[in-house]
């Protein structure tokens, strides 16, 4: 049962809302909250077990008003987080620009809010730092990361400096909505960084990094206003401290729920581009080269000389590159009988059984790319070994070396992963093929 006290509560700040706003009370609206209410609450007795409510609700029933403010009280009252998810930026911006305020003011209810966004829409140091640094020169590991190179024209300098002079000064807070002048996309993109290239704790930025810092706040709020895109990593439903440390579990409201199925399904999706992912591999059968030539500009020849001892690395790009041959070539064989959808084709397993020969090549795949990722690894242990006490020129010079590897090879191992995902699709029960000679 909903304790008494909460029920009044409840009932309390909506009239005050509507009387703010010279409104009626609506019976869509009111059976609503009163089912978000009991759900929330655990009040299921009568109805059935589950603490899941579906509501379907036509435009103009005050559906955000209906969850949030009935969401916000219960939650403070089970000292949990409310977890608000839409499918589009605009609601997201509505929410937070919008309509939490205006719930606040006109029910006189005191709660914190904020957004959470993903890692895109924050500067990226690292990347800011290695532009900067690179600008005007042709560095052979760049070309692993071709959105690096839309930024390093002396054209674009302008730009970077703005951006490192106003995040450093304090004036803006790293994130590309807060910007007061407009970056163009191809430019951003150099400047910022995905889950899969990031190196976390591990970056030399990572006490600066804006997207860390944005994080930190969303431990003190009462609603976090995200995505269903960030809800969706699958990850999530394992560690719902992604956006808040509170050791109890968070209530989950998904607003635009018909676009959910979508976006988990591109979530929990792996992508494997065969271009692509080719070129990078061949281009990581030269990286101890390019490493040991970064490395000697750095004045740190030594460090080269022993990085150059590892053994076998050439022999696993090798063994990758012929794997990931085969797996295209199993790939193609579903062509055939895929489904046309637009420009993709969309091949069902018979079942959702993944064909035992197809999990063996991925599971191969993905064991010799992680061979590379611990070798890279190695590498960087190598590195910070060798620079420990080092001048500050030479440390600065193997921190930024080290960067590019990892973010390299972070890169590598996420495709590595994503060959390795389908394997484990028989949730999902299908792969989906573009062209083969687009792929």
């Amino acid at each position: 049962m909903i304790e008494q006290s909460l029920r009044d509560e409840i009932q309390g700040y909506y009239s005050s809302f509507l009387s703010a706003k010279q409104f009626r009370p609506r019976y869509g609206q009111r059976l609503m909250i009163a089912e978000v209410a009991r759900r929330l609450a655990g009040d299921t007795a009568g109805i059935d077990t589950s603490p899941i409510a579906l509501v379907q609700a036509g435009t103009g029933t005050g559906k955000t008003v209906a969850y949030a403010l009935t969401g916000a009280l219960i939650a403070a009252a089970k000292d949990k987080t409310l977890i608000i998810s839409t499918a589009t930026i605009a609601l997201q911006e509505q929410l937070v620009l919008r309509d939490l305020p205006d719930i606040q003011a006109k029910a006189g209810m005191n709660f914190t809010f904020s957004l959470a966004k993903g890692r895109r829409r924050y500067l990226c140091l690292s990347k800011l730092d290695a532009s900067l640094e690179g600008r005007g020169q042709s560095s052979k590991t760049s070309d692993f990361f071709p959105d690096e190179l839309l930024v390093n024209a002396p054209n674009q300098a302008q730009v970077l400096s703005l951006l490192l002079d106003s995040y450093g000064n304090g004036t803006w807070d790293g994130d590309r909505d807060s910007l007061a002048v407009v970056v163009e996309d191809q430019i951003w993109r150099g400047v910022s960084t995905d889950r899969s290239q990031c190196t976390n704790r591990q970056c030399s930025f990572f006490s600066q990094c804006a997207f860390f810092r944005a994080r930190e706040g969303l431990d003190q709020v009462d609603v976090i206003v995200t995505n269903h895109d960030l809800c969706c990593w699958p990850t999530w439903p394992l560690k719902k401290a992604r956006f808040c440390r509170r050791p109890s579990p968070v209530y989950m409201c998904f607003d635009e729920a018909h676009h959910l199925v979508e976006k988990a399904r591109s979530q929990w999706a792996g992508f494997l581009g065969r271009t692509t992912t080719r070129s990078v591999l061949e281009a990581g059968a030269t990286l101890l080269d390019q490493l040991e030539q970064d490395l000697a500009a750095a004045e740190l020849t030594e460090v080269a000389q022993t990085l150059s001892g590892k053994p076998g690395f050439a022999v696993v790009i090798a063994e990758a590159l012929t794997c990931f041959d085969q797996l295209m070539q199993h790939f193609a064989g579903f062509e055939v009988d895929a489904m046309a959808q637009g420009d993709v084709g969309r091949y069902r397993f018979a079942g959702g059984e993944i064909d035992p020969s197809l999990q063996t090549e991925c599971h191969h795949l993905g064991s010799l790319l992680g061979q590379l990722d611990r070798a890279v690894q190695d590498w960087r242990r190598t590195l910070e070994q060798s620079v420990s006490g080092a001048d500050p020129k030479r440390a600065i010079g193997a921190r930024r070396v080290d960067s590019r590897a990892r973010r390299l090879f972070k890169s590598v191992c996420c495709r590595a992963t994503a060959a390795a995902l389908v394997r484990s699709a028989s949730g999902a029960g299908g792969i989906a093929l573009r062209a083969m000679a687009g792929l």
